[in-house]
């Protein structure tokens, strides 16, 4: 293992050890990342990786519902649980549920009018389908941020 990798593990294990109050999450554009965003860590400690492109393309809501859903991935322990505790076996279940729980984070901190309008979204765009095994479909997200007030 190279020592460049080894600083990297130590200083992961060490920012995933601190209270995430303790941290600071940053949010840094990435363009061309396959995603609107993701939440993890690197060697600095937690941090949000948006794609500006997908961002400029979605509603204010919609931009501020998928930035609020990424910070509670954090808030919620996602990504440490995910590192250290999850079973490759039920991965897609698990990560389905991680991304209720963050739609229902950021849902809690929504206006009335950006509720409804990322509803629709879900409803109107996805529907019955998922974009990926680790998501759940629209129509459940939509179910999910409804009921999350």
């Amino acid at each position: 293992m190279n020592s460049k990798r080894l600083i990297f593990l130590i200083m992961s294990t060490f920012l995933l050890s601190l209270p995430l109050a303790a941290q600071q999450i940053r949010e840094i554009a990435m363009p061309g990342l396959p995603d609107v965003a993701m939440a993890t860590y690197d060697q600095f400690g937690p941090v949000i990786y948006y794609n500006p492109q997908i961002m400029r393309q979605v509603p204010p809501a919609l931009a501020r519902f998928f930035r609020l859903h990424e910070h509670g991935h954090h808030a919620l322990n996602h990504i440490r649980r995910e590192y250290f505790d999850a079973n490759p076996y039920n991965r897609a279940w698990v990560r389905q549920q991680y991304e209720k729980e963050a739609d229902c984070f950021a849902a809690r901190r929504l206006t009335p009018l950006e509720r409804r309008q990322v509803i629709a979204f879900f409803v109107n765009m996805q529907g019955p389908n998922r974009p990926d095994w680790y998501h759940p479909t629209g129509y459940e997200r939509a179910m999910v941020i409804e009921n999350c007030r």
